[in-house]
C-alpha cells in the first residue's frame, strides 16, 4: 500500500441512510468532511421534519460519531448538549473548534487566495 492509499483510509467518510442521523466514520475530520456531515444533517432534519429545538438532542442520542474523541466530548458534555437552548449552529462551531486542525480556516482562506 502507498502513502497516498493509506492517507485516504485515514479519512472519515459519512454514511447516509436517511432513518437515523448521518454517521461520520472514525478517521481524519477534515473541513471538507465536517461541512458534507453539516448538509446531510440538514437534509436529515428537513427530511424528517425534526424541529431545530430537537436537531442537537437527536445527533447526541444518534451516537453519529465513531471517532472515540468526539464520543467521549459529547458524552461529557451531554447534559449542555441537550440544553434546549444549544442549537446545531452551536454544535459546529463547537465541532470545528475542538476537532478540526488548528487555523484550518486560514488554510483554505491561503488555498483560494493563492489558486490561479
Amino acid at each position: 500500500m502507498s502513502t497516498t492509499d493509506n492517507a485516504v483510509s485515514e479519512i472519515a467518510i459519512i454514511t447516509v441512510n436517511h432513518k437515523t442521523a448521518p454517521e461520520v466514520s472514525d478517521g481524519t475530520i477534515s473541513p471538507a468532511v465536517l461541512q458534507e456531515w453539516e448538509d446531510q444533517c440538514r437534509a436529515f432534519f428537513s427530511k424528517r421534519k425534526i424541529p431545530e429545538a430537537d436537531e442537537v438532542r437527536e445527533i447526541v442520542t444518534s451516537n453519529c460519531f465513531k471517532k472515540d474523541r468526539i464520543k467521549h466530548w459529547i458524552k461529557v458534555n451531554r447534559d449542555k448538549l441537550l440544553q434546549p437552548d444549544y442549537k446545531f449552529d452551536t454544535l459546529l462551531a463547537s465541532l470545528r473548534k475542538l476537532f478540526l486542525v488548528a487555523d484550518w480556516d486560514q488554510d483554505i482562506l491561503r488555498e483560494v487566495i493563492n489558486a490561479k
